[in-house]
Formats: C-alpha cells, sequence, structure tokens
C-alpha cells in the first residue's frame, strides 16, 4: 500500500463511517442497501469534477487529495457493480492518465459498518498490492 494511503488508514475509515451513517440508518431501519466504491488515485485530483456523473440520492465522499469513496444508495451487489463500472468508464475519460485502484463492498453482506470498511480498505490494499485496477467484488 502507497505509504500516505497506509499511515492515514484509520483515519480515512473513521471519515468514511462519519459520512456514510444516514445510509447505515435507513439500512438498519428501512432495508435501504447501498454500495461503497473506494477509488484511490495514484495522482493528486479533483474528485468535486466527478460528482456530476453520478445521482443526486448517491453521495461522492472526498477522503483525501488521492482517495475518495462513492457510495450509490439503493443498490444490491449487482446494480452496485453496474454503477461502480459506469462511474469509473466516466473516472477514466475525465482523468485518463492517472492509474486507479479500486474496492467495492454492498451494505447487504456486512452486519455492520465497523466490519464493512475494514474489509473495504482491506479490498483496496490487496488490489494496490497486486497492481490490479478491476473492481473487487
Amino acid at each position: 500500500m502507497p505509504n500516505a494511503l497506509a499511515e492515514d488508514y484509520s483515519i480515512l475509515q473513521i471519515s468514511l463511517v462519519q459520512n456514510i451513517q444516514k445510509y447505515d440508518y435507513r439500512l438498519k431501519r428501512y432495508q435501504i442497501s447501498y454500495s461503497i466504491v473506494l477509488l484511490y488515485c495514484s495522482d493528486s485530483v479533483n474528485f468535486n469534477e466527478l460528482s456530476n456523473c453520478i445521482r443526486c440520492t448517491d453521495r461522492l465522499i472526498t477522503l483525501d487529495k488521492y482517495t475518495c469513496a462513492i457510495v450509490f444508495d439503493s443498490t444490491t451487489a449487482e446494480t452496485g457493480q453496474l454503477a461502480a463500472n459506469n462511474f469509473l468508464e466516466y473516472f477514466k475519460c475525465t482523468f485518463c492518465s492517472s492509474q486507479y485502484f479500486t474496492s467495492i463492498v454492498n451494505a447487504n453482506h456486512y452486519d455492520d459498518i465497523d466490519s464493512m470498511i475494514p474489509e473495504l480498505f482491506s479490498q483496496l490494499y490487496d488490489t494496490i498490492e497486486n497492481n490490479t485496477m478491476a473492481l473487487s467484488s
């Protein structure tokens, strides 16, 4: 894992957990699932440029200048994967020279966010270590 990401690992996790509380509440209360994509870019990126390619119910969360998360609201594992692929196609067109790594989880596969978020970061770590750009499932 790049040193910057490894050093900020716990800070980024805490920030993400704080930003997805609303989605987690809706899952527990109304069974409205969501998926989260974690995106690490080797270059500093202005992630705000990507906000126009997601639905208004989704959320782009900038964690630092290299890392962002996208919450795809009301998605299953399959529809979350489709939304993530569409988002990444847009990302590739917008930042074509940047190398990026991703991971994805769906909230239905986890008991709580305390197990889901570390798994999301662990998948990202593995993706970076293996130098693969494909989404993890």
